[in-house]
């Protein structure tokens, strides 16, 4: 099997297990730094992009707490894609006919 057929399988695997009510499990901590970084913006303006208190961002960057589960799923579809995440937020912010 190619390894593209995996990848799908996996992945296909992944949302029925969801479906099934098993629970998502994230292997490793998030870099919260790398992905604010690898945007180029600093942690005033990630906060305000995405209604992230600055501080939060400095206490999970000086690794002085950790990002809960449903956060770390959060920053993992910013650092995928952090267009789509400004574009809905900003709907979201101004509705729908404003955006």
């Amino acid at each position: 099997m190619g390894k593209g057929k995996r990848r799908i399988t996996s992945a296909r695997r992944t949302r029925m297990r969801l479906e099934a009510g098993h629970t998502l499990k994230i292997r490793e901590p998030v870099d919260v730094k790398a992905i604010r970084e690898r945007l180029h913006v600093s942690q005033s303006e990630f906060a305000d992009r995405y209604g992230i208190p600055k501080a939060t961002i400095q206490d999970w960057e000086q690794r002085r707490r950790t990002p809960d589960a449903a956060t770390q799923s959060y920053l993992l579809v910013i650092a995928r894609n952090p267009d789509m995440v400004r574009r809905a937020l900003k709907r979201a912010t101004m509705g729908e006919s404003e955006a």
